[in-house]
């Protein structure tokens, strides 16, 4: 995308919930409202972008809702934390995360961590 703008942090993580993807997509887009999100150029700098990146096995495909999200295949930055939390988690059709992180080019991905993570010493 696009690639003129400073660094940013990227994280994963598992919800529960009993929305509907399109509810919880709603609920999302009310966040980052709430947090001053300001549409600009796409892929640019944004204070807060939130994806929907899975939804159980679900397949969704309409104009403004895509599960699988269509870029997960392409970047490191989602399929690196994506495979720590759930490393053998596989698409709805059966790929394996791992696989397509390990086909990938490689991409400038690095961990951020505030304080010192329990395994390191």
């Amino acid at each position: 995308g696009y690639e003129e703008q400073d660094w940013f942090l990227n994280a994963v993580l598992r919800v529960q919930t009993t929305l509907s993807p399109r509810s919880l997509l709603q609920r999302v887009k009310q966040i980052e409202q709430r947090m001053k999100r300001v549409p600009t150029v796409r892929w640019g700098p944004r204070v807060i972008d939130i994806d929907l990146l899975l939804y159980d096995t679900l397949i969704v495909q309409e104009a403004d809702l895509q599960i699988p999200h269509p870029e997960l295949r392409h970047r490191a930055f989602v399929l690196i934390p994506l495979c720590e939390l759930a490393p053998h988690l596989t698409l709805p059709g059966g790929e394996s995360l791992s696989l397509l992180h390990h086909h990938l080019p490689v991409q400038e991905v690095y961990y951020y961590a505030p304080f010192p993570l329990p395994c390191a010493e």
